[in-house]
């Protein structure tokens, strides 16, 4: 099984990539080296992603990044997978130059799976609980797990 967990780079160098592929197609007749850097730069951008690889089979899981189809991660055994379970953080991100700073804080929701030994991953997080719950009901569809929720 393999899940995504979320893209690897912000928004924004998404939309770039996209731009930078955009702009590698309309170049390609003018200076064909130069529109396949663009088209190549943009395509990492795009592609780049946390996964998640469950084999029930061999035992193992390996989270790794995916790059333009290379897996950048080790694979770690585990004996079983108990749960699904949700969290509740504190989050705080500073704006501004270096003489007037402007904070802001707000309440985060992680959702992690449980292995047996003592071992967790963060497989989703954001601000919306609703939203959280609805990717871990995605998850469990194909796990069919227990959800348990330590937020409240």
């Amino acid at each position: 099984m393999d899940f995504k967990i979320k893209n690897c780079l912000p928004l924004f160098f998404v939309v770039l990539g996209i731009g930078l592929m955009i702009g590698g197609l309309y170049s390609i007749l003018e200076n064909p080296i130069l529109s396949i850097g663009f088209l190549f730069i943009g395509l990492i951008l795009v592609t780049t992603q946390y996964r998640l690889e469950i084999n029930f089979k061999k035992k193992y899981y390996c989270a790794y990044v995916w790059i333009v189809g290379l897996r950048l991660g080790e694979k770690r055994p585990f004996n079983q997978i108990q749960y699904l379970y949700v969290t509740k953080s504190k989050r705080s991100q500073v704006y501004g130059q270096t003489y007037k700073n402007h904070y802001a804080t707000g309440t985060y929701f992680n959702g992690y799976l449980k292995f047996s030994d003592n071992e967790k991953i963060l497989v989703a997080d954001s601000s919306s609980k609703d939203w959280l719950l609805k990717r871990l009901q995605t998850i469990n569809s194909k796990l069919e797990l227990e959800i348990k929720d330590y937020s409240n």
